[in-house]
């Protein structure tokens, strides 16, 4: 990233809580990172043209690759898109993570939000090769959530302008709702029903651990030369690939239950 422009690299620092090294580096006080010899950034960058083509070739859609937007009010706002959809605004970030990163969105919010915002697009698309595989994720834009980060990316260049750390005030901002592929995270907090059956349901959650612990454990007791094991109300049988099932055995009594 450029010392002179607030990008989306600087948003997602700004935003996870990473302001102040980032002002020692634009201030000239620190080094930046040398990156060049960093394998899984660098794969990044080799793999970007080619995931951006997998997903024109997925989705049929053109991509003009490599878009930089100059914000006109503010110059120091300046986005670097990997790619934006041909006759629309619509952005296109593209990733390349490992196979067991779920939360590519999540970590990156403040990123593809700020060039929503950029853009003045009402989505963006996320374009992820996670190890070997391949998905789509479109995000919808937060203004609510754009708003507590433009406003701390403002105040983060006025420290820069003025010299002064940023961490006189925090600059952490909360993502509270994320929009994937046009659903989103329902917060049931206050729903009478909601509260009833998840009350219910942790209540029982023991209950159910200890009757598979139980069943587990019948399971390693029945004798290997059994097609079926019965006693004490418990029939569990054995089917023709090896596997146990634990039933309540019908013909059990109550009264039998009680001794």
């Amino acid at each position: 990233m450029a010392r002179d422009h607030l990008g989306g690299s600087a948003a997602n620092r700004i935003a996870n809580g990473d302001a102040y090294s980032l002002w020692e580096e634009m201030t000239g006080r620190r080094e930046q990172d040398n990156l060049d010899d960093i394998f899984r950034v660098q794969l990044g960058v080799f793999t970007e043209q080619f995931n951006l083509q997998w997903f024109e070739k997925q989705t049929g859609l053109r991509v003009n690759h490599d878009v930089a937007i100059h914000h006109q009010e503010h110059p120091y706002f300046v986005a670097h898109l990997d790619g934006q959809i041909d006759g629309s605004r619509t952005p296109i970030e593209a990733k390349h993570t490992n196979a067991f990163n779920r939360d590519v969105a999540t970590y990156y919010y403040a990123q593809l939000q700020f060039y929503t915002w950029m853009a003045d697009a009402e989505e963006i698309h996320l374009s992820i090769i996670r190890g070997n595989e391949y998905s789509r994720e479109l995000v919808a834009r937060d203004d609510d959530y754009l708003d507590a980060l433009i406003d701390s990316m403002h105040h983060f260049q006025t420290c820069i302008e003025d010299d002064k750390p940023p961490s006189e005030r925090p600059l952490k901002v909360e993502q509270k709702n994320i929009v994937l592929d046009n659903m989103r995270v329902a917060d049931m907090t206050g729903d009478n029903q909601w509260g009833n059956e998840a009350a219910e349901w942790l209540a029982m959650k023991p209950f159910k651990q200890r009757f598979d612990h139980a069943a587990a454990n019948l399971r390693k007791i029945v004798p290997d030369d059994a097609r079926q094991a019965t006693g004490n109300g418990v029939v569990i049988t054995r089917a023709k690939n090896n596997r146990l099932t634990v039933k309540i055995d019908e013909a059990f009594m109550p009264s039998e239950a009680a001794e």
